[in-house]
């Protein structure tokens, strides 16, 4: 698909960005979401709060959905988790994707 194909020209853009704020950080992560890129859709919340710029449920949520998509329940727990940590408040989209990554785990569905 086109979207394997583009997020890490999505992302060499992103890093041109002067003053990147949480729209752009937000799009990224949808970018890395798109590609299967569950690692690098974590790191760039981490690398928002490096920043300073303000995390939003909206990114929060597509890693944790990204988590889910690869089969990651421990890392989709773990963006739970870290939402907490950050003061970044949960939503019925961060927990139904917890919830789905970890009910994958335990009925041994493939994403």
């Amino acid at each position: 698909p086109i979207w394997r194909a583009q997020w890490e020209r999505s992302l060499s853009l992103f890093d041109r960005t002067a003053l990147p704020d949480t729209v752009s950080f937000n799009v990224a992560t949808a970018a890395c979401d798109k590609a299967s890129g569950w690692a690098a859709a974590g790191a760039l919340l981490a690398r928002m709060s490096e920043v300073s710029v303000q995390q939003d449920e909206i990114g929060w949520n597509v890693a944790i959905s990204s988590c889910d998509a690869a089969g990651r329940w421990r890392g989709a727990l773990g963006l739970l988790k870290g939402m907490v940590l950050a003061r970044v408040r949960q939503d019925r989209i961060s927990c139904s994707a917890a919830i789905s990554a970890a009910e994958r785990c335990m009925t041994g569905s493939s994403p």
